[in-house]
């Protein structure tokens, strides 16, 4: 099965007969983030075949790191006992993670991660205590190429995904999820390491839409 997206094109149709003055704007494709069915099923799966990348897609759900972010983590990052989180600083770069350096200023961030998946995360790194978190079978730091790779073959096995969605989905899902639950987005932009929160704005296409329909019902009752 080839990478690609039906769907995706019709609901580009569909946005442009919900809000026709838009019909002149080209949208090369939406944003794609995962819903609680698919995240659950990505989840499933990844847990059956490998547990690794079940760990590395869970805390990409769960704390919307990016790919480089992730293969790059070092143990030292992390703060898993009575209130964990993820330190992303670029300091790390020099000091534990050889030429790795975050996006920008913004990327330097402390991310909080749920306790049980923190306990998850203790109980894999065991004893260690330097090098990256996530170890391939080689025994190698793991490859962007190698974590989309599978993340892809996961979500094109999956019926109700059935194509590729690239790393950055699961980073939009947690975006998402934050804003359905009330998190601020100027909060969801700090999280995500966004320089702008225009950027964080481009991860939440369908939210786009919802402000339009309650701008034209704000609007109405001026009327």
């Amino acid at each position: 099965m080839m990478c690609g997206n039906i769907n995706l094109e019709k609901n580009i149709e569909n946005f442009y007969k919900i809000n026709e003055e838009f019909k002149e704007i080209k949208i090369k494709r939406i944003k794609f983030a995962l819903n609680e069915k698919q995240r659950k099923e990505l989840l499933e799966i990844a847990e059956k075949t490998n547990y690794t990348h079940y760990l590395i897609i869970r805390l990409m759900l769960e704390t919307g790191l990016r790919v480089n972010e992730i293969i790059n983590l070092d143990i030292r990052q992390l703060r898993l006992d009575s209130e964990p989180i993820v330190i992303i600083k670029s300091r790390y770069a020099d000091k534990y993670s050889g030429a790795f350096k975050t996006k920008t200023l913004s990327s330097n961030r402390t991310i909080p991660i749920p306790k049980q998946l923190a306990k998850l995360l203790k109980s894999y790194v065991n004893n260690r205590r330097a090098g990256y978190v996530f170890i391939s079978n080689k025994k190698t730091r793991y490859l962007k190429n190698s974590v989309i790779g599978f993340i892809n073959s996961y979500a094109k096995k999956i019926k109700s995904i059935g194509f590729c969605i690239g790393s950055h989905a699961l980073r939009r899902t947690y975006a998402s999820y934050l804003l359905q639950n009330g998190v601020k987005i100027a909060d969801i932009s700090k999280l995500l390491g966004h320089a702008s929160i225009k950027t964080t704005l481009q991860y939440l296409y369908e939210i786009e839409q919802a402000d339009f329909a309650q701008i034209r019902r704000i609007v109405k009752k001026m009327n």
